[in-house]
């Protein structure tokens, strides 16, 4: 007896859970359509799409960043040593000195330029200032449509 009242409770739970099974599957299936018809896939892929753009322009930004601040490194360790280098005065051979200085000179000018670009590198905030222009992903549309916020 006791069996078949456990038994029997058990039978109404499940019943129960099978009705609300039922009733969140219709729910899921009405905002599936209502979805559908009000085009939130299309909106939702647009809004994915633009985010995945602007984390592509941030990490631009932020491998520009790098690679100029490493390079700003290099520049610092080894400017000054190439630079004194020249400033060496020979007792005994001057003039060969300055013959291989002044190839050495081609060198430093190779520097300078890696320097420049250091400093037109510095421009990032053009770049970061283009990646402000990245259109706008269409925000709220959570709202708009579904009438409540995700």
């Amino acid at each position: 007896m006791v069996d078949a009242i456990g038994q029997i409770k058990r039978l109404t739970r499940a019943s129960m859970q099978k009705q609300e099974w039922l009733h969140k599957k219709q729910d899921s299936e009405f905002k599936l359509k209502f979805y559908q018809r009000h085009g939130v896939e299309a909106k939702l892929q647009k809004q994915i799409d633009f985010d995945r753009d602007e984390r592509k322009a941030q990490q631009v930004i932020q491998g520009t960043h790098q690679y100029l601040s490493e390079l700003n490194g290099f520049i610092a360790s080894f400017e000054d040593e190439l630079k004194n280098q020249i400033l060496y005065k020979s007792a005994q051979s001057q003039p060969f000195f300055d013959d291989f200085f002044a190839t050495y000179q081609q060198l430093l000018h190779s520097f300078d330029s890696i320097k420049q670009i250091a400093v037109n590198g510095k421009m990032t905030t053009a770049i970061t200032a283009k990646a402000g222009r990245l259109p706008a992903a269409e925000t709220g549309f959570e709202r708009r449509v579904c009438g409540h916020r995700a």
